[in-house]
């Protein structure tokens, strides 16, 4: 960081996970950085917030990462929110009781779910090949993490960068307006 601060940089680039990217923002503090700094998804998580939240507010950090980390300051009639948000939330708090938070954790495997039960039904059994039939003809544009969509001759499904600016407000992820 001392190497960095000396280099006078325009913008800090910082592709880190939560915690080491939590290291680096006390040594910004520390070292009396100002520098604009843009972070990666890795720290857009719960950990990042617990430990960093305070240094990355007051430097005006911008986060690449799910708008699902803005979602709980959301209004209710937001469809993502609404559709997506909140049923997760429901039966992750149903299962696990009311103090569980939801995380990007349990939003890719959410979406994997919302996909596999539409191959299922689209297929009608679980034979593999037309599993893999069914997945390349399901669209669905809405995800937690993204959408979904695959073809004969592409497999990665996730077309676009769901990715979103969010900054720290408040002690809570916003979307960069």
């Amino acid at each position: 960081m001392t190497r960095i601060k000396s280099a006078n940089p325009d913008l800090i680039m910082l592709y880190a996970t939560g915690t080491s990217g939590s290291v680096v923002a006390k040594n910004y503090k520390q070292l009396g950085l100002t520098v604009p700094v843009l972070g990666s998804a890795g720290m857009a998580i719960p950990e990042f917030l617990k430990l960093s939240g305070s240094i990355a507010e007051e430097g005006k950090w911008v986060f690449l990462g799910s708008n699902m980390l803005a979602a709980p300051g959301l209004p209710e009639s937001d469809p993502f929110r609404k559709n997506l948000y909140d049923p997760l939330k429901r039966a992750i708090r149903q299962k696990f009781g009311e103090s569980k938070d939801v995380s990007i954790f349990h939003a890719g495997p959410f979406d994997g779910m919302r996909v596999l039960v539409r191959a299922l039904k689209t297929a009608g059994t679980d034979n593999r090949a037309a599993l893999r039939d069914a997945l390349e003809k399901i669209r669905i544009p809405d995800g937690l993490v993204g959408g979904f969509e695959c073809s004969p001759t592409d497999h990665q499904a996730a077309k676009i960068d769901p990715s979103v600016p969010l900054i720290i407000k408040n002690g809570e992820w916003c979307l960069l307006e």
